[in-house]
Formats: structure tokens, C-alpha cells, sequence
């Protein structure tokens, strides 16, 4: 144990002396046997590895909606990481800087308010609420990446009108939306979603399925949503941050 601590002490005092490189993975939540992604400020850069890059989330021979909203989905995530209420303050060379005006951080603001008063008044368990304000970064960086993956698959169905057919009676909307949907299945115990309340940046999956899909507009069109429905947000609840 001594010989590995000097030789990993060894490692990080050598970078001292040389330009940085970013060479290599975090070493915790994104090793290539994690089913994860991740954005890191520091570099203005983001990880997608080896292990989330398999089905569910993304196979090569997939329907085109399921690997835009699927894997599409959570690379938009990682890049809207490096705008949301924590990434914004680092600069394009990772520099702990805040770039934005005043005027358009306010705005940002008050858009990432909505998704607070939405987690907030979410019920993950009786008596128990989604914790909005711990997870707004993880809220604001699922609605961009549902909104940029199905712009994304709008641009690539133009390009391939071959693809923009129904499957099992269902639109190229409808899968995508309901792609998204399946990827955050979960069976989680109570005592879990309780800690995940509690301390976690991340929502319950069972929040996350369902709460990013009511801030695009094309999901009320899709599926013929109405005020009155359950899943209706009202349009000045809507999040429009980019």
C-alpha cells in the first residue's frame, strides 16, 4: 500500500513539470465498466464510456429515435452540464471565471427556478418531495439533453426520410419520447430513495422519466396533451433556457 501511495504521489508531482494533458478517465464515476457519463468544468469537457455505450442506451443497428434519445440524450446532458448553474462559472480553458452578464444570469436563474418548483412539488414517496434545489443542476442539464436529441433526430430524419416511418403503430416522436421514457427504469427500495432525496445531485429515475419530457414542446403535440392532463405543464412553467 506505501509503494502504490508513492507511486500515485510520484505520478501527480511529475505533472507538475510538464503542460496539461488530460489523458485519462475519472477514476471513479466514469471507469469504462460504469454505466455513466460525466462533465467536468475544469477541462470544459465531458466522458461517455465504454460501458453505457451498449443497449439499452445505444447499439449501432438501434432504431434512429432510440439512439438520438437514448445516448443522444445523455451526451446532450453532459454538454448542457457545462451551462447549467454550476458549469456556467467556469470558462471555456476550465477556469473558475464567470463569464456570464448579470442581466443573462438573472434570466438563467429564474428559468432554473421552474425546475425547482417542479421537483418540489413532485411526490416520490408519500410525504416525501423531490428536492429541487439539490437537484437543479441534474433537471436543467435533462431537459437540454432531451431538447437537443430530438432537434437532433428531426435534422437526421430530414437527411433520411427512408427512417421517418411508424414502427408498431408508434410516430418517430412517440419512440423517442417513450425511448427516453424506458432508458430511467428502475426498481429501487424505499430506504434508497430516501438517501437518493436526501443527499444525491441526481433525482429518482422515476422522476427523471417523465419531468424533462413536460418542458419540450413537441411531447404535448406528440401525444395530444391538453390542459387538464396529467402531464401538463402549464407554458410559463416550461423551461426555456438556451
Amino acid at each position: 500500500m506505501r509503494n502504490l501511495g508513492t507511486f500515485s504521489l510520484n505520478r501527480m508531482l511529475d505533472k507538475i513539470t510538464r503542460p496539461v494533458e488530460h489523458e485519462e478517465f475519472n477514476t471513479q464515476s466514469t471507469l469504462p465498466i460504469v454505466i455513466n457519463a460525466a462533465y467536468t468544468p475544469s477541462i470544459n469537457g465531458f466522458e461517455v464510456n465504454a460501458a453505457i455505450t451498449q443497449p439499452p442506451a445505444y447499439s449501432h443497428d438501434m432504431d434512429a429515435p432510440l439512439r438520438f434519445c437514448r445516448i443522444g440524450a445523455v451526451i446532450g446532458h453532459e454538454m448542457t452540464h457545462g451551462f447549467d448553474s454550476g458549469g456556467r462559472r467556469y470558462d471555456a480553458e476550465g477556469n473558475f471565471r464567470d463569464w456570464w452578464t448579470a442581466e443573462d444570469a438573472q434570466a438563467f436563474d429564474a428559468e432554473a427556478q421552474k425546475l425547482i418548483d417542479q421537483a418540489n412539488a413532485f411526490e416520490v414517496l408519500p410525504g416525501l418531495q423531490a428536492n429541487g434545489e439539490l437537484n437543479v443542476r441534474e433537471n436543467m442539464a435533462d431537459v437540454g439533453g432531451i431538447t437537443l436529441a430530438y432537434e437532433a433526430l428531426e435534422d437526421y430524419l430530414a437527411e433520411h426520410p427512408e427512417e421517418n416511418v411508424e414502427i408498431d403503430g408508434m410516430s418517430p416522436a412517440e419512440r423517442c419520447f417513450v425511448g427516453w421514457a424506458q432508458f430511467w427504469t428502475a426498481k429501487t427500495s424505499e430506504q434508497l430513495l430516501r438517501m437518493l432525496v436526501a443527499g444525491d445531485g441526481h433525482p429518482p429515475s422515476s422522476y427523471r422519466a417523465v419531468s424533462a419530457l413536460q418542458h419540450v414542446d413537441a411531447f404535448y403535440d406528440t401525444f395530444g396533451i391538453e390542459e387538464g392532463d396529467p402531464m401538463w405543464l402549464p407554458p410559463e412553467k416550461r423551461v426555456n433556457a438556451w
